[in-house]
Parts: C-alpha cells; structure tokens; sequence
C-alpha cells in the first residue's frame, strides 16, 4: 500500500491497542464516574492579590493571589469537545479531518504515541516565565523555589516545593492572567479567549484557563505524569499526554467557556480595577529593564453535563476494545 505522507500512514496503521489506551484515557476527561481518577476543572474566584497595587508592579514570583473555590465542577473535556469529538471519530471510524490544520495536529498525537509511544509590564504583574511553546502555551515549572541572592554567593534557585503547591499557585495564576490579557491584544481575531498554562513538576501537571473577556478563572486537578496507563508509552502517563496535546493545541481544539461557566466570575476586573487598562491596552511582552488559606473540605461538587459532552460520552462507548495488537 502507498501513502502520500507520513501522517496518512500512521492514520492508517494506528495500532489498536493503542486506540483501545486512549479510549481508557479520555474517560478521565470526561467521566467523573472513572475508575483512574476524574481530571475536572473548578472555577475559581480571587479574593485579594498584589496585582494592582498602588505604587508598584511585582515579579511573578513575588506574586500573591488569595483565591476559593466554586462549588461547582466541570469535566476538563467540558472545554475541548472539538478535541476529544476528533479523537472519538478516529477511535470509532478512523475518520481524518479534513480541515488540514486539525489533520496535522491530530496526526502529532498519533505519531508521538504511536513511535515513541516572555515577559510583562513593570506596573503590573510580571516577569519571565519558564516556558512558552510557539509563543502561544506558557508552562510554569515550580519543581524550584526562586528567593533572592545571598551575600555568601549562593544560588538564587533554591529549594524544591511540594507537588501540592501547584493548587492554586499565585505564580502560575498570575502568569495565566497577564498572558491570557498579552494574547486576546495580540489576537482579538480569535474565537475565544479562553488561554491556558500549565504548571508542572516533577511528579505532576495542573493545567489554569483565564478568559480575559469574561473574567473566568479554572484550575484543573492534579494529573500526575507517571502511571495511570504507563504500558502505552514506557511510563509517562497517557492521560497527561493527551491534555497536554489539547493544551498545546488549544487554538484548534478548545470551545472557550460554556455559557454556565460565564456566571462564576473570578473577579479579577474588580480586584485589578486600578491597573486594569495596563492589562488591557498596554502589556508588552519584552525586557521591562529596570523599571489565604481556605478549607476545600466543605466545598460542594456538584457535577455537569454538558449535551454535547454526554453525546460524546455514548459516542465514545460506542468504541470497541480489542486485544492488544500491534
């Protein structure tokens, strides 16, 4: 058999067994019901923060950002149905997009499972962040704490933070908010302008969205990078990968806010309305120079079905394991 590309072949011999693991997969991105673990999104609200503060800007890292949580939570595939909707009609059908964009992101999925399995503005929030792919997804690494130099001459990176740090992280949610501002000026063409970050360590990922339209805030739950299903590509955990892979290419495969989420406002507007024009109009990405504790205990979940997600789901129950073969 022929084939015009690399990426028709791997549509073609995309082994079962693999379609069987993302089909385990993507029930943890949709099924709070799952056996391995739910990856839910819960909104968030801010309830005090440094990010406007009268007479100076601060570094990410100096950042404070007292949030709570909403009651309520949503599947983290409440917000990438075009995403996992692709996934499902190739598990179910083999079915290709035939939009040539979504075609070349659903094949580096594949091909990655299948062969090896900037800075803001000084009055405001900002700083550099650790990583940022194709200048679009910022990843905040928090396996190290940054704390100022010392007259011994010791190292300015010191220190490693507990995984559990990545909840509700001040920097990593302050990074999330000024770049989610820095894109939507920068693309006011976009669809929406929900804009991710991912926070990582050495153990586990947590993936933050702000939309900068609407003043939402979500926090997702902590997806470890190791175990769950390991057998599919050596040990990293296939569920991360797939988030990261939606994430990564959440121009294309994210729907933005569902109209129930618009009414969980982070307040972030009234929180940074001093200042609130700088995050609006005026953030750069560049050298700027020289220029509380809350208990989760009592916090109600109550879980959401969106109709396209739940068509999904059957959608998706709808694909046959078989034996693994390759």
């Amino acid at each position: 058999m022929s084939y015009d590309s690399d990426d028709d072949r791997v549509f073609v011999e995309f082994p079962k067994s693999l379609v069987n693991a993302l089909n385990i997969g993507l029930d943890s991105l949709m099924d709070e019901t799952n056996w391995m673990g739910y990856i839910s999104l819960t909104p968030l609200k801010i309830l005090n923060s440094n990010a406007a503060d009268c007479h100076e800007g601060f570094p990410f890292s100096k950042a404070y950002c007292c949030t709570e949580k909403y009651s309520t939570q949503y599947s983290f595939g409440s917000v990438f149905r075009t995403g996992i909707s692709m996934l499902i009609e190739f598990m179910l059908h083999r079915t290709v997009p035939d939009n040539k964009q979504e075609k070349f992101v659903l094949s580096k999925l594949l091909h990655y499972l299948f062969d090896y399995l900037d800075t803001g503005n000084w009055m405001v929030w900002h700083g550099n962040v650790d990583v940022i792919i194709n200048n679009e997804v910022v990843i905040g690494s928090q396996d190290v704490e940054e704390k100022d130099c010392s007259p011994g001459g010791k190292s300015p990176v010191e220190g490693k933070l507990k995984s559990n740090s990545l909840s509700r992280n001040p920097q990593v949610i302050a990074q999330n908010i000024v770049f989610s501002f820095l894109q939507k000026h920068r693309h006011p063409e976009s669809e929406n302008f929900l804009f991710p970050c991912i926070g990582v360590t050495g153990k586990d990922m947590i993936v933050y969205f702000y939309d900068s339209m609407h003043d939402v805030l979500l926090e997702s739950t902590l997806i470890p990078l190791h175990g769950m299903i390991p057998s599919a590509v050596s040990n990293i955990n296939l569920v991360a990968i797939v988030v990261s892979w939606l994430v990564v290419n959440y121009k294309y495969l994210c729907d933005g806010v569902m109209e129930e989420m618009k009414t969980m406002k982070a307040e972030f507007f009234s929180q940074a309305e001093a200042k609130l024009a700088v995050y609006k109009f005026d953030l750069k990405a560049g050298d700027v120079g020289n220029s509380c504790p809350m208990d989760d205990s009592q916090d109600k979940v109550k879980n959401f079905h969106h109709p396209f997600l739940m068509d999904l789901k059957k959608r998706k129950r709808m694909v046959v394991l078989e034996p693994s073969e390759r």
